[in-house]
């Protein structure tokens, strides 16, 4: 009545389905699973790279300001030295008009001509310019520095 061998047969049948089931269910599934963390992975890359570019431009931008604040700084004391340059304002030369040695003149007057004065006034003036500008580059390396670690002013 029964065959066994059949029902055998059908049972290891049945349990190979159910086993392929389950292996073709698992692989299918981690490869979802697996496609789901690289498109996770890939959009924190993406969320990264966004952050770091935003970043890279506010410093940029913080960058560019102290430059541009430091390039305002150096034209304006530029102009202002350029007018200081004026000797005929700086000194009256008319009191020693060819004289050596002008009589009744206090000892140590020395009388220089306009081009000295010019000469002199354009070199100390050159030295001031130096200086200043040093102090200026100083001030932007120091806004840069605390823009870059976020260092508070002192």
């Amino acid at each position: 009545m029964f065959n066994f061998r059949l029902i055998a047969y059908l049972s290891a049948a049945a349990l190979a389905a159910v086993v392929l089931a389950y292996g073709l269910g698992r692989w299918q599934g981690s490869a979802a699973e697996r496609r789901a963390c690289e498109a996770e992975i890939h959009a924190a890359e993406l969320t990264a790279e966004r952050q770091a570019r935003e970043s890279e431009r506010k410093a940029q931008e913080a960058q560019n300001a102290i430059v541009t604040d430091y390039e305002r700084q150096v034209a304006d004391y530029k102009r202002t030295i350029d007018s200081y340059i004026d000797a005929d304002r700086l000194s009256d030369t008319s009191t020693c008009k060819d004289l050596s040695k002008p009589s009744g003149t206090q000892p140590g007057l020395v009388c220089y001509s306009r081009a000295d004065i010019q000469r002199k006034v354009a070199e100390s003036l050159a030295l001031a310019a130096e200086c200043d500008e040093i102090a200026i580059r100083y001030k932007a390396l120091v806004k840069a520095y605390q823009s870059a670690y976020g260092a508070k002013e002192e």
